[in-house]
């Protein structure tokens, strides 16, 4: 779970849940909590070209790094051997809410497959990584150098002409909108990159940027986010 601080939310991936038959199973399902209106909502995954669905997963651990998550390692769906152990990096981008392709695709692998693990991020450049379970405890630390999120090399998101590397560049900022790559620090959050991947209107206006402008404006005096103590 982290804090998408921009968001105003909680993002919960992964872990187990209940199927049909009441049994605990692998997710690979997105959840946002907005702390604001105290509400949950389920993310839909992305049918866009530049995103994929990502495997079920448990015990991995989660960072924010900019406008992502960087998910890392965890426990794949099998019994106890090594190969049900995940040692890849998926980055999830917390704006358009879909897991972006090419990020993950390029992101290096870890020397082993872990879980149980713990890490942090130093800088947003290096994802620390210790401990954990690969078949045996684990005391090792390892490093991972993080791609630059905040630039793109080619000058900005104008340069980039298509909507694939406009999605899956390096680049926290930018999104894809009416034809064109630009910049989306004033793109309302409830175009299509969020709002047609949550499920019904209301989550649409809590997680979007017309349900926060309203919180922003009128929390305070509808006492919206105020906690009282017994």
């Amino acid at each position: 779970m982290v804090y998408d601080s921009r968001g105003r939310s909680l993002v919960v991936f992964g872990g187990f849940r209940m199927d049909d038959q009441r049994k605990a199973a692998l997710s690979s399902a997105v959840f946002l909590y907005s702390v604001p209106y105290n509400r949950w909502s389920e993310v839909m995954p992305s049918a866009k070209s530049w995103s994929y669905d990502i495997e079920p997963l448990g015990f991995h651990t989660a960072n924010v790094v900019g406008d992502y998550m960087i998910v890392h390692g965890g426990k794949k769906n099998g019994h106890l051997e090594n190969r049900c152990f995940s040692r890849q990096t998926h980055f999830y981008s917390l704006r358009s809410r879909s897991w972006i392709r090419h990020m993950s695709k390029n992101a290096a692998s870890s020397p082993a497959k872990l879980f149980g693990h713990v890490a942090d991020v130093i800088g947003d450049k290096i994802l620390i990584v210790h401990g954990g379970y690969y078949g045996m405890m684990s005391g090792v630390m390892r490093a991972y150098s993080i791609p630059n999120l905040n630039r793109t090399d080619a000058g900005g998101c104008d340069k980039i002409e298509d909507e694939d590397s406009c999605r899956g560049s390096f680049v926290e900022d930018c999104i894809w909108r009416r034809g064109s790559c630009v910049n989306d620090g004033d793109a309302d959050f409830t175009n299509g990159a969020v709002c047609s991947s949550l499920k019904d209107c209301l989550s649409c206006t809590t997680h979007g940027m017309v349900g926060l402008a309203f919180y922003l404006v009128f929390g305070n005096s509808l006492g919206l986010g105020s906690s009282t103590s017994n």
